[in-house]
């Protein structure tokens, strides 16, 4: 598998689970907020509703068909999915399916409110399914109770909200992952680029021939970044410096736009003869290559032999310039 495979996999493996991870924890916490709020609703209109005088006088009389009047009307109010009435035995007075009443209430959540008095959140299965249900114990004048209050809200009810929730979470999450796909795929892309589409293997083993060639050539190799601060010395440069005694090896470099070729540059009794070219990074100079070697005299009378035609050539044209200004001034 290529390099830009590999990037390209982990990025992607790591943001999957990752928004996996985010998508579980938010569905989770936006079942649990829909769940909070019903309870919450809940459990304070039974508070609300146990505390009606016209309930309380209804229970104390033991009038059916008002206690069902009137859960009916706070059950359309409240757009609840129900509202029962129970006495303190939990047997019902009113309750949305008429041949239910007289019978128990389901759920064995009654207690704290026939037996403490509390208003609470219930979670229980019911005769019309499970739900989110608020419990409130009525209190008649002299404080003692008779009777209890259900309002619930069925998790079925609740399932669509919840459905359309998910639903633009996931899809959220779904747009999230295709864009970090495409910026995996552009990352993956540009560090292939830096890496000049070489595999970590291959540009292990050019390291380590440029280090072998480095270390067994004798001229002396010099590398300066945009700056012309060096960056790379071999062992054939650092000996010839301490040779020459030279120090700041920024001497050597010109920075100049063109090649130097062949220039000879003398520090103290040693001549070097001093090569420089330019690293170039698009339309930028990276950096710079300078390369040196110490001229003996035979190597030195060879290099002005060769430069000796253009010496001759250049004199010559002096010699015409001298002679055309002469001619003219006569």
């Amino acid at each position: 598998m290529t390099l830009q495979k590999k990037v390209m996999t982990a990025v992607i493996g790591l943001l999957l689970l990752t928004l996996l991870i985010i998508g579980s924890v938010s569905q989770w916490l936006v079942t649990r907020s829909v769940e909070e709020d019903a309870g919450n609703k809940a459990m304070h209109a039974a508070s609300v509703i146990s505390e009606d005088q016209a309930i309380i006088q209804a229970m104390t009389e033991r009038n059916q068909p008002k206690l069902d009047e009137l859960a009916r009307r706070y059950e359309h109010v409240l757009q609840a999915d129900y509202v029962v009435i129970g006495d303190e035995r939990g047997i019902r007075y009113a309750h949305p399916l008429k041949e239910r009443i007289g019978l128990p209430m389901i759920g064995d959540d009654n207690e704290r409110a026939l037996e403490l008095g509390e208003s609470y959140i219930s979670r229980k299965e019911g005769s019309l399914g499970f739900a989110i249900r608020g419990k409130s114990a009525i209190h008649n004048d002299s404080g003692d109770i008779i009777g209890v209050i259900s309002v619930g809200f069925l998790v079925a009810s609740f399932e669509s909200v919840i459905g359309k929730q998910r639903l633009v979470l996931w899809g959220m999450i779904a747009i999230l992952f295709v864009i970090g796909s495409i910026v995996s795929y552009l990352l993956s892309h540009h560090i292939k680029r830096l890496l000049l589409n070489l595999e970590p293997k291959e540009i292990s083993r050019q390291l380590m021939e440029r280090d072998a060639i480095m270390r067994s050539t004798r001229e002396g190799i010099i590398a300066y970044d945009a700056d012309g601060q060096y960056t790379f010395m071999n062992d054939s440069a650092k000996r010839l410096c301490e040779e020459a005694g030279v120090r700041q090896t920024e001497t050597f470099l010109r920075k100049n736009q063109e090649k130097r070729k062949d220039e000879i540059v003398t520090y103290g009794d040693i001549s070097f003869i001093v090569n420089e070219r330019y690293i170039e990074e698009g339309e930028r100079v990276a950096g710079y290559v300078v390369t040196l070697r110490k001229k003996t005299d035979l190597e030195l009378l060879t290099l002005e032999m060769q430069q000796l035609p253009r010496i001759i050539l250049i004199r010559k044209k002096i010699t015409f310039a001298s002679a055309d200004v002469i001619f003219l001034k006569k």
